[in-house]
């Protein structure tokens, strides 16, 4: 499953959910063995040269 949200805001909130995307990357290295597929976790917050959003767009 992907997803790609933008969002406008402060340079602080990108680095709160920077850091919890690092925990849930932990959580997730972290969980119990099992199962039959290895799965991948990618996550990813940058910067873009949108210039806006419009309402509802995301």
């Amino acid at each position: 499953m992907v997803t790609l949200r933008h969002a406008r805001i402060p340079h602080d909130r990108a680095n709160e959910f920077v850091a919890e995307m690092l925990r849930i990357g932990e959580k997730f290295a972290g969980m119990e063995r099992g199962g039959d597929t290895v799965y991948g976790f990618f996550v990813g917050v940058y910067p873009t040269d949108r210039p806006s959003l419009r309402e509802g767009e995301a």
